[in-house]
Formats: C-alpha cells, sequence, structure tokens
C-alpha cells in the first residue's frame, strides 16, 4: 500500500486505517519512505545518546534512530538516518495501530522537513479559498475558535490539531495529515495559507500583527523541531524564519463564539487596514509564581530567584490580573484593553494606572521587554 503525504511518500506492508484518505493512486516523485512490522521484540546496540519529546523516548544509534513509547518496549520504531527505512518491532502477535502510529508520524514529519514542509500544532479551517490557521498552548481554546469558524462562518476544517505547512516556490499551502490528534479531524487537501492567528483569550475583539521576530519565537515554541538531529532541526528553523517573512502572524484577542469569528473574519479577510500595529512585548521573567492564598494574590520567588530576591510582592486584583497576562507575553496596548474589557474603569485611568504598575515591575526587577 503506499500513500502520498505533505513532503513524502510511505510504502507499507501492513495498511494503516487512519491513511486511507491518502491512498496513492499512482507513484509520486516525492521521497519515499518504506515501512516493513517485525513480530518481534528489538534489541538496540550501542546508544550515542537519548532524548525525550512528549511521551517518545528517542535513541540514538550508529545506523539510525530508534523510537519508543514511554513506559513500554512493546513497541519500537527503528529508523534510518535519511528516513527512508522504517522498521517496526512488535512483540505481540497483535499489532495496535494507536502505539505505533506516534512513532511514524514522528518518522515522516522529519522525513517531510527536507522538502520544505513544517508540523505546527494548530487547528486549520478554510474560508473562501483560503487557510486560515490557529496555534495556541494546549488548553487556549484553538479548537474552540476553528469550530466557531466552522458553525458561524461555514468554515471547512482541514486539522484539529498539527496540519502540515508546505513551503513551495509558488506559496505557502496547508495540508491535512493522518495522525491529526486526538479528534482525528484531517481532510487530503492542499490550500493556500493566508495567516495564523496566535489566539489569546478574551471578551473583546482585536487582533494585532507580530514582528517577523516576534513570530519566529512563536512558532519556534508551535513547530515540530526535532532537537536531537541537529541538521533536521536547523533545517526546521530555516523553514520557519522564511514562514514568518512569507505570511503574517497576528495574535488575536476574542472570545469563542460565532459572533467573535465574525469579527476575526472581518478584520482578517476584508479590514486589514485596521488590524493593529506591531508592538513590543513584555513579559514575566522566569522564576517567579503567582499565588492565590488566603485571598490574596502573592508573586514568590522560585530556584535561584529566591536568594537573589528580597520577599514577596503582594498584588491586588487589577495587578494580579496584569501579571497573569504578562505572563504569557503582551504589549501595553493589549493590557489597555483587556483591563477596559475586564474592569469598569475609562481608558485614561487604565492607561495611567498600567504605566504606574509596570514602572513597579521593572523596579522590582521581575519583568523584561522582549525586542520587536
Amino acid at each position: 500500500m503506499r500513500y502520498v503525504l505533505p513532503g513524502v511518500q510511505l510504502e507499507s506492508e501492513y495498511p494503516l486505517d487512519s491513511f486511507c484518505a491518502f491512498i496513492a493512486e499512482e507513484h509520486s516523485d516525492l521521497p519515499l519512505s518504506v515501512l516493513t512490522v517485525r513480530y518481534e521484540p528489538y534489541s538496540p546496540g550501542e546508544v550515542l545518546f537519548s532524548a525525550e519529546h512528549n511521551d517518545i523516548h528517542v535513541a540514538a544509534l550508529a545506523d539510525g534512530w530508534l523510537y519508543l513509547l514511554a513506559g513500554t518496549d512493546d513497541y519500537a520504531l527503528h529508523v534510518s538516518r535519511d528516513y527512508r527505512q522504517l522498521t517496526a518491532y512488535v512483540a505481540d502477535t497483535t499489532l495496535h495501530q494507536d502505539k505505533l502510529l506516534p512513532l511514524i508520524r514522528m518518522a515522516l514529519e522529519c522525513a517531510s522537513v527536507s522538502q520544505g514542509v513544517l508540523s505546527l500544532h494548530s487547528s486549520c479551517v478554510e474560508l473562501d479559498g483560503q487557510a486560515v490557521c490557529f496555534t495556541a498552548a494546549s488548553g487556549t481554546g484553538k479548537s474552540t475558535r476553528a469550530r466557531s469558524w466552522n458553525s458561524g462562518l461555514g468554515a471547512r476544517m482541514i486539522s484539529g490539531d498539527r496540519p502540515s505547512v508546505c513551503l513551495k516556490k509558488n506559496g505557502v499551502f496547508v495540508s491535512g495529515v493522518p495522525w491529526d490528534g486526538k479528534e482525528q479531524i484531517y481532510i487530503n487537501v492542499s490550500v493556500p495559507l493566508r495567516t495564523i492567528c496566535s489566539i489569546r483569550r478574551g471578551n473583546r475583539t482585536y487582533v494585532r500583527h507580530l514582528s517577523p521576530n516576534q513570530a519566529r519565537r512563536l512558532l519556534l515554541q508551535q513547530c515540530f523541531i526535532p532537537m536531537w538531529d541537529t541538521d533536521t532541526a536547523a533545517a526546521a528553523m530555516m523553514l520557519i524564519r522564511k514562514l514568518c517573512s512569507s505570511v503574517p502572524v497576528y495574535r488575536v484577542t476574542c472570545g469563542p463564539d460565532e459572533a467573535a469569528a465574525k469579527e476575526v473574519r472581518d478584520l482578517v479577510f476584508h479590514h486589514p487596514d485596521l488590524i493593529l500595529e506591531v508592538e513590543q512585548d513584555m513579559k514575566i521573567k522566569s522564576g517567579f509564581t503567582l499565588r492565590h492564598m488566603l485571598g490574596e494574590h502573592i508573586v514568590m520567588p522560585t530556584g535561584k530567584n529566591i536568594s537573589r530576591f528580597d520577599g514577596a510582592i503582594v498584588l491586588n486584583d487589577v495587578s494580579a490580573f496584569i501579571w497573569e497576562k504578562l505572563s504569557e507575553g503582551c504589549s501595553r496596548e493589549e493590557l489597555v484593553e483587556d483591563i477596559l474589557s475586564e474592569f469598569e474603569v475609562d481608558r485614561e485611568k487604565a492607561e495611567t494606572d498600567l504605566d504606574a504598575l509596570l514602572e513597579k515591575f521593572r523596579g522590582y526587577g521581575v519583568m523584561e521587554e522582549e525586542s520587536v
């Protein structure tokens, strides 16, 4: 069975259920990876070094890579250095695809990098022939925003969790892949990518441009980068840099409902001139944590900062709200909009009080201002 995927094709003697939408009618000129299955345990030779990626253990061997699911050695995938030969070792006579699929996914995501393909942690929809990717930390609501575009705007779901972003000579395209998350939402299409939206929760809707550097810092966290394979990791980082200069990346603050989806759609598709300009981001430094104890909000140092920082900082409700926003990084104007949406205060007072608080944070040495 042969499957054509974004950036790579796979030939497998064992039919893979979730790959059915990608069965090839004819041979492709994409690089070919071949999967074979052996029903026997695998005994690796000398391990040069090891690494962890989510729930997968990676061992570097002289002749390639060995992938193991964390907590079990019943399933192992030996991968050649060029990602062309994949050999699965199954200790049991019954093959459970859900255990093998994460290992195959990682090998193919590595293989596709050489063809200009990135795996982006995002939910993706198509509207009017163009794709929009919603990316965010897990649990923030990227899937919820995608579904609101689907239900409120009639957008088509391309991918629920990790589409492939393909950088080609004629543009940037998004495709579904057969290993896409728990919900398994994916379709075998290739759609031009209009924008990537970094999602923030909020009661008011506003959209801001990110600079190429800000976008690069974001996507370095949200794209798959195999740090154990330095050549492939370097190639992925170069693709991220190219992506940031090819496609606009926005920070989008909005609610989860259909009304917010329409507001974001109107800005991104119809009124890009109303999107806020690039601003410098501010962020709380690592080594501090906000605790809520006995009705008070207390900032406490952690790790090495315990000996460097004298005491703790007590915050009121508004200051604690701002601290939490700064923990994920944001601009002054975004903070103003967040305050206005959360508290009953006029803009002038919000800006005056915010500037005073930011100056205090600078004086405490707990905040850093990132370059644009």
